[in-house]
């Protein structure tokens, strides 16, 4: 999952407030999760959250749910107020992979597709030809993607 247009906050309000932010998100996220859940930052904005034996529907409702929270977090810096969005892309363990790699990649083309889309939304990984340019994005490394793969939290 990503923040949507987090450079923004970055750009305007300063690092300061960006890292408060994404402090309100990952209390947010605490808070929809299960104790089994783990989430973490992967890089910048964008953040992983492992739902282990969750089912596609689970995992889409639990990220349709985080979406929604997101636009209530209460976030506001010199008179403004900062409405937050949150673009999501699903795949679960084992319909859309073998292994770790496979699942995040299809996560993270999902993710683009939301993004492609107008961002804040859910995109659930379907079968369609690669997006021109990302597949050597989405096959690239990550410290979430090599934790992942080693089975670390």
């Amino acid at each position: 999952m990503d923040i949507d247009h987090f450079k923004r906050v970055n750009d305007a309000f300063g690092h300061h407030v960006g890292d408060t932010v994404l402090r309100e998100v990952a209390d947010m996220i605490k808070g929809a999760t299960r104790g089994s859940d783990f989430c973490c930052r992967s890089g910048g904005e964008e953040l992983l959250l492992v739902l282990p034996g969750a089912t596609m529907l689970a995992a889409a409702e639990r990220a349709e749910e985080i979406r929604h929270r997101s636009k209530a977090l209460p976030v506001a810096e010199k008179g403004q107020e900062l409405t937050l969005t949150i673009s999501c892309g699903v795949s679960t363990y084992p319909t859309h992979g073998r292994d770790a790699d496979e699942i995040l990649t299809r996560a993270d083309e999902a993710l683009y597709r939301s993004k492609h889309a107008g961002r804040n939304r859910v995109t659930t990984w379907e079968r369609h030809p690669p997006l021109a340019g990302r597949a050597a994005a989405v096959r690239g490394s990550s410290p979430a993607r090599e934790g992942a793969r080693r089975g670390h939290r």
